[in-house]
């Protein structure tokens, strides 16, 4: 393992490209080297879901951490936090961006084909050109400002202006934050940790967002996902070639 013997520990939001990604580990570092666990549940018990909950998913994915740290990689889809339970805490956190219309848009087209999966999908279904009225149901919370609020680790059912600092506190400490089709920088940081130079995948998984519910379903999402927009507008200022981790000092001068 190279990288003075640092391990990538991967926290990806959903419809960020996991599936591809895992199968781009695998290659890469050997499929029993690669931890992956994906938490599906956004809220328990009334409340949104954080790393802290202890709802059945949470306690069963702390206790495979806690069990399973002599892993190469991870891949964990959950609310930022739980990397802490892994022993020997040599980890460097990653994470993926996606513009978050084109997310929620390939989100609802998933729950849409897969209607008949959960209640969720179906109800997500048959909204129909209701989505202004029913954006704001409490089950509907993935399709509302979901990126921040898993990098916030927040039990906020509307993520707002005044949770921007503390989620970009939480941001600063990922080595790298990476947008979304960044293909070419995610090889070369998986690289740096010691994976073979596995066959490159050509697309992200998740990249076909057209969706036939067109504009009205855009400015809806737009007003409901005000406080991911801000963050992935901070994130495409960052020059490219430079990680948001070695930008980390100049932009905590730069606010003052």
């Amino acid at each position: 393992m190279s990288k003075n013997n640092r391990r990538p520990f991967f926290y990806i939001l959903p419809r960020t490209s996991s599936t591809s990604l895992t199968k781009y580990l695998d290659e890469a570092f050997g499929e029993n080297n690669v931890f992956v666990h994906k938490v599906l549940q956004d809220v328990y018990e009334g409340r949104p879901v954080t790393s802290e909950t202890k709802s059945p998913a949470i306690e069963d994915l702390k206790k495979h951490l806690q069990k399973k740290g002599d892993f190469k990689a991870f891949v964990v889809m959950a609310p930022f936090g739980v990397h802490k339970y892994v022993p020997h805490n040599n980890l460097d956190l990653i994470t993926i961006l996606r513009d978050p219309i084109e997310r929620c848009m390939s989100l609802i087209r998933l729950m849409k084909r897969n209607a008949s999966v959960n209640s969720l999908n179906k109800f997500v279904d048959d909204l129909g050109s209701n989505w202004k009225e029913k954006i704001n149901h409490r089950d509907l919370i993935c399709l509302r400002n979901e990126q921040s609020r898993m990098i916030g680790n927040l039990d906020e059912w509307e993520v707002r202006d005044q949770h921007l600092p503390h989620i970009e506190k939480n941001l600063s400490k990922f080595t790298h934050v990476f947008r979304f089709g960044d293909i070419k920088n995610i090889i070369a940081a998986v690289q740096e940790y010691g994976g073979l130079n596995a066959a490159e995948f050509s697309h992200l998984n998740g990249a076909d967002i057209t969706l036939h519910e067109q504009e009205r379903l855009k400015q809806v999402l737009l007003k409901n996902n005000k406080i991911d927009i801000e963050l992935y507008s901070r994130l495409l200022a960052i020059p490219q070639a430079q990680s948001p981790s070695d930008c980390r000092e100049d932009d905590q001068a730069n606010r003052g």
